[in-house]
């Protein structure tokens, strides 16, 4: 996957351009609703790859990708029924990071998408990525007074 080398030089920096932060949650912000209807009706046919997970019992897996800074943001979202959970894990999976001297090394970013869907809270954890929390408050987030290092906002 080729990359532009000014978006990668930012990339690398940690300096991400907004409009890219705000497609990023844009997309969760517009998949949220999408995961709403599978909550709801179980699964149903729509944009997202999804199947049933059997390491989680009656849980459902459903994945999407989406494109930042010339890499490619994977993600998925695991629900479990018996407490309500819908955790969202993010693989920022690109093969310009290994072919630029990041190894093999994943970032994995672990969202608590929302105590229970009903809140249309996005927590998002800034523990492994720190850049992120000064970013993510510029553009509308508050501290999570609940987890240290995330932050919070309510979506549409």
């Amino acid at each position: 996957m080729a990359g532009n080398t000014r978006e990668l030089a930012n990339f690398r920096s940690g300096e991400w351009r907004t409009a890219h932060m705000d497609l990023f949650l844009s997309s969760l912000a517009i998949n949220s609703g999408k995961i709403a209807e599978l909550l709801e009706m179980g699964p149903a046919e729509n944009n997202h790859t999804e199947w049933y997970d059997p390491r989680i019992k009656n849980a459902y897996f459903i994945a999407g990708k989406t494109h930042i800074a010339d890499a490619l943001l994977t993600y998925s979202l695991i629900w479990n029924p018996l407490n309500g959970i819908v955790e969202r894990n993010n693989f920022l999976l690109a093969e310009v990071l290994r072919n630029q001297g990041f190894g093999t090394q994943i970032t994995l970013i672990t969202e608590d998408f929302a105590r229970s869907l009903e809140a249309h809270t996005l927590s998002i954890s800034t523990i492994i990525e720190p850049r992120w929390y000064t970013k993510l408050l510029a553009l509308g987030f508050k501290p999570d007074p609940e987890h240290f290092g995330a932050v919070m906002k309510k979506l549409k």
